[in-house]
């Protein structure tokens, strides 16, 4: 009975450790991180998750110009992006936010042709977006992506 009662302690002790050391669960509401400055071509990178339940509901990617204008709703760098290498922002901003949904997970989602370096700053942001979720820190994440 007493061999029982200290198995019994140690377990939930190693328990209690493993939860509190393993990962955090994310806390509802909606998380943003940002790049911290525009990049060289005048575009500032952003992700923005909603949690519910605890998982990712939604997720938005978006690079916004100075003036407010975006690439995902800018048809004539889509028409011009696409031409030079086959896919448009609204395309791939629309696949990598729908797999981090369906994934949950950034290091989950493989990059698009023609879409490589928007799909680090993707990973790169979705990650301070979750790390945020997981502390409900709901003030923009500022994060410096490198070019």
């Amino acid at each position: 009975m007493k061999k029982g009662i200290i198995t019994l302690f140690f377990v939930s002790i190693l328990t209690t450790f493993m939860v509190g050391c393993g990962n955090k669960a994310l806390q509802d509401g909606t998380y943003t991180a940002e790049d911290l400055k525009y990049d060289a071509h005048g575009w500032k990178a952003s992700v923005t998750i909603t949690v519910s339940s605890g998982r990712i509901s939604d997720a938005k990617f978006e690079y916004t110009a100075e003036d407010g204008t975006t690439k995902g709703g800018n048809t004539a760098y889509g028409e011009k992006m696409a031409s030079a290498v086959g896919i448009t922002p609204d395309e791939y901003i629309a696949q990598y936010t729908q797999k981090l949904v369906d994934t949950q997970d950034p290091d989950k989602i493989d990059a698009i042709s023609g879409a490589t370096t928007s799909h680090k700053d993707f990973k790169t942001l979705a990650t301070a977006a979750i790390d945020a979720a997981k502390s409900r820190n709901t003030t923009t994440t500022e994060v410096e992506l490198f070019k």
